[in-house]
């Protein structure tokens, strides 16, 4: 463990491992993770990971908002750090780093586009299990595999939605503003406008009545 906490690796060698040697290498918050044994694991699929390959993902692993477990499993492919860094901090444990600019980054426009990936109703329909669970709420689509054992109302409950249009159940239980938000942690796409046709709802007020939500739940 020691040696990969130091091992420094620049930017420029994790930009050739992009998957084209078949190894998958990514940047998270200074830290230089080969990420090739994990693709099939990943929860949100490997193409998330194999899109990423060679490029720093952090601002991207952040904003999906991933559990301390998760975080502590990621720590388990690191292979060393960033060496290339501008300046670097430690914010809640986590070492920030800022490469130098010829450093290859991930593109942000790139990021975008991951965030509005679109998905067809059939590849939603193949994550319905524990271990991937995916659900479809106004035509966007939701990795909640990570959300199971948090959600108030029980896994049951997402398990029971997953793989489908969940809209009518959701805004059913009247989830709160503050549930509606947290929901955008595990957006991952929108359903594909030819599926929309078949799913599509006139989206309900959101309640703000959090107890409404866990009584329903239950």
């Amino acid at each position: 463990m020691e040696d990969s906490e130091n091992r420094k690796i620049t930017a420029a060698e994790v930009a050739k491992h992009n998957g084209s040697d078949g190894t998958y290498w990514m940047i998270i918050n200074g830290h230089v993770h080969d990420l090739t044994d994990f693709l099939e694991e990943h929860p949100g699929g490997e193409e998330v990971l194999m899109s990423l390959a060679g490029c720093d993902g952090t601002e991207c692993f952040e904003d999906v908002g991933h559990s301390f477990d998760a975080v502590n499993l990621c720590k388990k492919f690191r292979i060393g750090v960033l060496s290339d860094c501008l300046f670097e901090s430690t914010v809640s444990g986590r070492r920030l780093c800022v490469t130098v600019e010829k450093a290859p980054q991930f593109n942000l426009s790139s990021m975008s586009e991951s965030k509005t990936k679109i998905f067809r109703l059939e590849e939603v329909k193949k994550n319905k299990n524990s271990k991937s669970t995916w659900v479809v709420i106004h035509n966007s689509v939701y990795n909640v595999t990570e959300f199971l054992n948090e959600h108030p109302g029980g896994e049951e409950v997402l398990l029971e939605q997953a793989g489908r249009d969940a809209s009518e159940a959701f805004e059913d239980v009247g989830h709160s503003s503050d549930a509606r938000e947290m929901m955008e942690k595990y957006k991952i796409g929108e359903l594909a406008e030819e599926d929309r046709v078949k799913t599509e709802r006139k989206p309900q007020a959101w309640s703000s009545d959090a107890s409404s939500a866990s009584s329903k739940d239950k």
